[in-house]
């Protein structure tokens, strides 16, 4: 097993797959995730995994569009739940 390590620090770039390169971008980017059952969570994209599961930290979940957040802080999202990711990359 040989672990891959994305970081935000400066390198080349050149030895990292198309991807990982967008995952790079995306670290400490707010996104938003939709699960299958509709709820949304919202929150600042920390790190991911091979089984395609997704930390969020300072996590809000929305029930319906229309509520105030509920505050979750720091969340794992299991892959097998997310029906889609947006990824906020104004700035």
């Amino acid at each position: 097993f040989r672990p891959i390590i994305v970081t935000n620090e400066e390198t080349d770039g050149e030895s990292l797959s198309m991807g990982r390169k967008n995952l790079k971008k995306w670290l400490g980017r707010k996104i938003r995730v939709v699960l299958q059952n509709k709820l949304v969570l919202i929150g600042i994209f920390s790190c991911t995994d091979h089984d395609e599961n997704l930390v969020l930290s300072n996590c809000g979940t929305y029930i319906s569009e229309d509520e105030k957040p509920i505050s979750v802080g720091k969340v794992m999202v299991p892959g097998h739940q997310i029906s889609s990711v947006f990824v906020d990359m104004l700035d």
